[in-house]
């Protein structure tokens, strides 16, 4: 079991990006282009 969806809103999605990624390690699967 694990987290399979993450959806946030945030003011700077670069820092937000780098918290969960360097922080918390998740990594990022896919990046919606809009």
């Amino acid at each position: 079991m694990g987290l399979q969806h993450l959806s946030l809103k945030t003011r700077d999605l670069k820092a937000t990006e780098r918290f969960y990624t360097e922080v918390l390690g998740f990594r990022v699967a896919f990046r919606h282009r809009g």
